[in-house]
């Protein structure tokens, strides 16, 4: 299982004090009375291999309990470590989107893909059968995701670059992400995705895009919104 890491950074002995003392005098930093303090580009150290977020955990403690009820052990690395030799030749789960490259390398020639407009703030899940559809827009979800809906997309597909099966759970934001766990990991949820399946849906790749409405901070259940078996 490939976890998403987020391009995260810590900063020099002195610098970093003076940050925890300024944020936990202004909690949440949303609120920036002037004079800003000023940090040295010299006193950021980029940690982009070192942390996961607690939804992507979340997601993936969902996951590997599935594959656990089957009696599949599973390995955890985090996408910034992993290579296209880790890949190849073995199933693999994506968690995360944006900050997961590998879900964005692998799944972006699909059907349904994820996409950033830095311009306008938004990220959204794309259709290419439907490119005139933007209603499944998140907008101004960084850096305070306070956002009402969120939206994500399962996929199941033997892929030719890897050469063997990969499933991807991700969200535009953690809140997705949550759901696309959820989705696999509960049967009730899953049926839903199955109700206009074919038959040998099984021997199919396939993809689910769902919704899920986001409250005080907190994911609800996935909600389906379309389906692709091929």
């Amino acid at each position: 299982i490939c976890i998403g890491q987020p391009k995260t950074y810590n900063y020099n002995t002195g610098t970093q004090a003076a940050l925890d003392a300024w944020f936990t005098e202004h909690p949440g930093g949303q609120t920036f009375p002037a004079p800003t303090p000023i940090v040295p580009f010299e006193d950021v150290v980029p940690t982009w291999e070192r942390y996961i977020s607690i939804d992507d955990a979340q997601a993936f403690v969902r996951i590997s309990d599935l594959f656990a009820q089957k009696g599949r052990k599973v390995r955890l690395r985090g996408g910034r470590t992993v290579s296209l030799a880790d890949l190849r030749g073995k199933p693999c789960v994506l968690i995360g989107a944006f900050n997961n490259d590998w879900t964005l390398a692998l799944a972006g020639e699909l059907r349904f893909y994820f996409e950033h407009d830095s311009k306008a703030g938004t990220s959204m899940v794309r259709d290419r059968q439907d490119p005139r559809n933007n209603v499944w827009t998140v907008a101004n979800a960084w850096p305070y995701p306070r956002i009402p809906t969120d939206y994500a997309i399962v996929t199941r597909v033997r892929n030719a670059t890897t050469e063997q099966t990969v499933v991807i759970v991700a969200g535009i934001t953690q809140f997705g992400t949550v759901a696309a766990g959820e989705l696999l990991s509960d049967p009730a949820y899953f049926d839903a995705a199955l109700k206009t399946a074919p038959r040998d849906w099984y021997r199919k790749n396939m993809q689910v895009v769902l919704s899920v409405t986001v409250m005080s901070g907190t994911a609800g259940p996935p909600k389906v919104l379309a389906v692709h078996f091929w």
